[in-house]
């Protein structure tokens, strides 16, 4: 069974132009040609800091987890 990162990494690279949140402010989403962002929305759903990680997708799904964890645990 995959854990929670994996599972993440697999859902990303299988749907292009999917967005995962975590707590309704947190993102990671995939866009076509396989480019991987991760950031903020605000209260009011607009997009309040964005990171660009081109096609390396650990590194978009490390930041994702690392702002996770931070929000869910401080």
């Amino acid at each position: 069974m995959l854990d929670f990162k994996d599972a993440i990494k697999v859902v990303l690279q299988h749907e292009q132009g999917i967005v995962i949140e975590s707590e309704g402010s947190i993102y990671i989403r995939s866009t076509e040609g396989e480019n991987y962002c991760s950031g903020y929305e605000s209260p009011d759903g607009k997009i309040s800091e964005e990171v660009e990680f081109g096609s390396d997708l650990d590194k978009a799904v490390d930041y994702f987890l690392s702002k996770r964890q931070k929000e869910n645990h401080g």
